[in-house]
């Protein structure tokens, strides 16, 4: 999800002419779901509340996906630690 997510933000960057490439659009989308920091890649100050936006974001996608994880793992360890079946959710 994070590898669509990031470069719909991007494009949108992009769009509102909030960076004047696409890469450099992505480096600033990736850095901001990801919490880290791109050196010399700011947004105007009138698009920062979108990169707030798009921090929260990352954060519920991570969250998302760790929950995903979690819950297809627990569903496949009784089969691949005693070979038996997975039970089928309820």
């Amino acid at each position: 999800m994070h590898g669509l997510e990031a470069p719909l933000w991007a494009v949108a960057y992009v769009w509102l002419d909030a960076f004047g490439t696409l890469t450099d659009a992505f480096l600033s989308s990736m850095g901001t779901m990801t919490s880290v920091d791109m050196a010399g890649l700011a947004l105007p100050p009138q698009r920062q509340m979108m990169s707030a936006l798009e921090a929260v974001d990352g954060l519920l996608l991570f969250g998302i996906s760790t929950a995903f994880i979690f819950t297809v793992m627990q569903q496949l360890w009784p089969m691949l630690s005693h070979g038996h079946p997975a039970k089928a959710p309820d």
